[in-house]
């Protein structure tokens, strides 16, 4: 008989963790401490802003009411619900708080893309090593904003829908309610919606040789998520907003920086093109063609070279997909080694020294740690002094602001002041373009006299500023990162019949 040796009682003994442990815990921790050092998302304020007004007036807004250039025109609020949880969270939490709920989201959408390759039979090393992609291309992503809720969706649709081809769920009903709280949380819900039509069109074209349920069941759940969507503040509004960025409406396609196609000559972009390289090389296919594998890569893959901002997304449809087909291509993907015995403190150390590298990254960090309240300062800092002043020395003035900083200006001097513009560009429409310009220096006194402009808050290296100074407008506040000048002769000074100030 073979003696066993047993810990003297009383005695603390950390318990066993295995290296792929070590990694499901670094994964998703590298990717947080990667959001954690990125700048505040300059829509946060006018979300928690937007959020107070909801919660305390139990309403959603119709029109727009932050800024004069837009004031009183129509806006759909697709994100009313998520704005709604932002205030109370940051209300009960603080900024810390809530930004570790949206970290929670996007976790959790590693952990369904990771779950989907081990349910589909990769092995454990393999799952994780591949669950890294979508981690990777989520990091810069991850943020306190909306849209985190569409990457928690996508991952969690995704996820259901492979399970029930597999033909362990036999409906797909809960999609049906999931669709309309999504709907409610932010507009991506329509990518939803775009997943069940690829659904349906796989069981239709894999009819014969995939389990789960019909093509003509899919249609149905389709359907009535549809309608489920309706069932918003704003009803078939909803419905239509989407349409706006098919339709060339919507100023986002044409202005922002995240909407438009990737530049592959900018380094920020190669790793999409080697994930696009990955995906000829690997495919979507094992050793058979699958319709379902085939849309996911070929849909979201046109959605990342349309915009930057669906990296993210296609990283989660292109590991699903391509994990179960490099399984079927290579079935050594579905071992997972035995575990053998390891030096214990090793895996250990491995971990407290990935921890350790970490805090030391966020530590060292310009933008600030997050706390109570959202920094306001780092490599993009926010025009708190200016607005200060402005506050204080120029009451109910009228801000030609710098893109970026209009929701902080609105967190911070609405309603006493309004300003030119802010992230909503879908609302202003052709107003970005115009305010483009502005900022060049090119037909800035029209449209000032237009406007009833009274101050700008500016970064002062833009051309506009020098075109100011050299027009006589006087400096209110200045630093080495904003500039606040005011007209000459102040409000009074505006073009007889400009409109006066709030």
């Amino acid at each position: 008989m073979v003696a066993t040796t047993r810990p003297a009682a009383g005695r603390f003994a950390l318990p066993a963790i295995s290296t792929h442990t070590v990694g499901l815990l670094l994964v998703p921790l590298a990717a947080i401490a990667v959001a954690l050092v990125q700048p505040v998302d300059f829509d946060y304020w006018w979300h928690r802003r937007t959020g107070e007004y909801i919660v305390t007036h139990l309403a959603v807004p119709r029109s727009d009411t932050y800024s004069f250039t837009m004031q009183g025109h129509a806006w759909t609020d697709h994100e009313w619900l998520s704005q709604a949880l932002m205030f109370l969270a940051d209300s009960a939490f603080g900024y810390l708080g809530l930004f570790l709920l949206f970290m929670a989201l996007g976790g959790a959408a590693w952990w369904l893309v990771y779950r989907l390759l081990r349910s589909e039979g990769l092995g454990e090393l393999q799952a994780l090593a591949l669950s890294i992609v979508p981690a990777a291309f989520g990091a810069t992503y991850w943020r306190a904003r909306p849209a985190m809720f569409t990457v928690f969706f996508v991952a969690l649709f995704i996820s259901e829908m492979t399970a029930a081809r597999r033909g362990e769920r036999h409906t797909l009903w809960r999609l049906i309610p999931l669709t309309m709280l999504w709907a409610n949380l932010h507009g991506g819900y329509v990518i939803g919606l775009a997943l069940m039509a690829m659904l349906a069109a796989a069981q239709w074209w894999d009819r014969r040789t995939t389990a789960g349920p019909g093509w003509k069941h899919v249609a149905l759940v389709l359907g009535a998520a549809f309608l489920a969507a309706g069932i918003n503040p704003y009803t078939y509004k909803l419905w239509l907003y989407p349409l706006t960025y098919f339709t060339g409406g919507n100023a986002s396609l044409a202005q922002l920086d995240e909407w438009q196609s990737p530049d592959f000559h900018q380094a920020r972009n190669l790793p999409l093109a080697a994930l696009l390289v990955a995906g000829l090389i690997a495919g979507a296919n094992g050793r058979r063609f699958d319709a379902w594998r085939s849309l996911l890569v070929a849909a979201f893959g046109l959605m990342a070279l349309q915009s930057m901002r669906h990296q993210p997304l296609y990283a989660i449809a292109w590991t699903a997909a391509a994990g179960p087909a490099l399984l079927d291509r290579w079935p050594s993907w579905g071992r997972t080694p035995e575990r053998r015995a390891s030096p214990r403190m090793l895996n250990y150390g491995l971990l407290a020294a990935g921890v350790a590298a970490l805090l030391t990254v966020v530590v060292s960090s310009p933008n600030g740690l997050p706390l109570r309240a959202a920094p306001t300062g780092g490599s993009m800092p926010y025009p708190v002094a200016g607005a200060a002043w402005i506050d204080a020395h120029q009451h109910g003035a009228r801000i030609f602001n710098a893109y970026e900083w209009g929701g902080y200006v609105i967190d911070r001097l609405y309603p006493d002041e309004r300003v030119f513009i802010d992230g909503r560009a879908d609302l202003y429409g052709p107003l970005v373009v115009e305010y483009d310009g502005i900022t060049r220096g090119e037909g800035w006194q029209e449209a000032f006299d237009r406007y009833g402009v009274d101050v700008v808050l500016l970064p002062p290296k833009l051309p506009i500023v020098e075109k100011l100074r050299a027009a006589g407008w006087t400096t209110g506040y200045e630093d080495g990162d904003q500039v606040a000048l005011v007209r000459p002769g102040g409000a009074s000074a505006r073009p007889a019949g400009s409109p006066a100030s709030p």
